[in-house]
């Protein structure tokens, strides 16, 4: 089921999916197994 966002849900999104690829103390790898597991 998909919900409809709101513009300003998008954006906080945005903003925190920023923000986790942006992390330093993870390694790519860890990101990608985070975002696909």
């Amino acid at each position: 089921m998909v919900e409809k966002l709101s513009k300003n849900e998008i954006k906080k999104l945005r903003g925190s999916a920023r923000k986790f690829l942006n992390d330093k103390s993870k390694s790519d790898e860890e990101k990608v197994d985070i975002l696909f597991y």
